[in-house]
């Protein structure tokens, strides 16, 4: 197991594009982190975690990450004003990314707000993500425990140097005349 800073974007890139399953702080909890490009590496992501075909958030650098998914502009510019921040919203994407949803209706998206991920994202393209913990239990907020818990089966972990605040994004989903709150969360909408 390799221990990364944030600081090496240039590493942590290579691995990302190579399809590797790292661990990196988000702007909520630690995550599993891989490419969407990378349909293996996704299932990967899934068998580490210890659960069936269910993805998580899809994070990018800008909105603009998301049209390359096939998210339309008019959903884009109906929400862009609430990122980056720790909201996720549920959107629809093209066909062509399926993959990125099973069993769910529409993939989830969310623009990060620390700035250093977002620099990352927009290196190495949008990113899968999902809490770093086995179903069931609370998500892992500190490097230390994302050593302990998954050290033996991931080869690279990003530290942050201080732990999370725990509390996931809020989720929500367009409605005709806005947006529906589907799990309230880090940010109070």
């Amino acid at each position: 197991m390799r221990l990364l800073s944030i600081t090496d974007t240039e590493e942590i890139t290579q691995k990302l594009q190579a399809g590797e399953v790292i661990i990196l702080p988000t702007d909520t909890v630690y995550g599993f982190a891989t490419s969407v490009y990378q349909p293996e590496s996704l299932l990967r992501m899934n068998q580490i975690k210890g659960r069936e075909a269910k993805m998580g958030t899809i994070i990018a650098g800008s909105p603009d990450q998301l049209l390359e998914l096939g998210v339309s502009q008019t959903d884009i510019d109906k929400i862009s004003h609430l990122w980056p921040n720790a909201v996720s919203i549920a959107l629809p994407c093209s066909p062509d990314y399926d993959y990125l949803h099973p069993g769910q209706s529409e993939p989830v998206f969310r623009v990060p707000k620390p700035e250093w991920l977002r620099n990352l994202l927009l290196k190495t393209g949008p990113l899968m993500t999902t809490s770093v913990n086995f179903p069931g239990e609370p998500p892992v907020t500190t490097t230390a425990e994302s050593v302990q818990l998954f050290g033996e089966m991931i080869a690279t972990i990003v530290s942050y140097g201080e732990p999370l605040s725990g509390l996931p994004s809020t989720i929500i989903s367009l409605k005709d005349d806005g947006y529906e709150v589907v799990r309230m969360g880090a940010v109070k909408l």
